[in-house]
């Protein structure tokens, strides 16, 4: 939420030449009003009326259109994005342990075969 305190900082990646008219004006009142630690805002009961009443119509519609971000603000998003997701695959495959090597004697039980089964009808002799 913009207030006076924060003005110059919240707004200072609006395009105002985007926004309707009223607002684009209301923003170079409030700028100049700012001036001086905002001492016409201070001094003024009209100018404070005015700004006020303008940061809140300017908080409205920035609640009902928020705006664009900037292409390379949206780059860096989706950069954070696949990051995260590169570093949860990397912790998921290291919480989930190697295959494990078998010992020389399990290998060796599990080498030995079973004798064959002669047909049937055949005696061994």
């Amino acid at each position: 939420m913009i207030t006076t305190s924060n003005y110059i900082e919240q707004t200072r990646n609006i395009d105002f030449d985007k926004l309707p008219a009223a607002l684009k004006n209301g923003d170079k009142l409030t700028k100049g009003a700012a001036t001086n630690n905002w001492s016409a805002y201070n001094s003024n009961e009209n100018i404070k009326r005015v700004v006020d009443a303008y940061i809140q119509k300017l908080n409205e519609y920035l609640e009902k259109n928020p705006p664009e971000k900037p292409k390379s603000e949206i780059k860096q998003d989706k950069e954070k994005e696949i990051e995260k997701k590169a570093e949860k695959a990397v912790r998921k495959i290291s919480k989930t342990s190697p295959p494990k090597k078998e010992s020389a004697s399990a290998k060796n039980t599990t080498d030995k075969k079973e004798p064959e089964q002669e047909p049937e009808g055949v005696e061994k002799i």
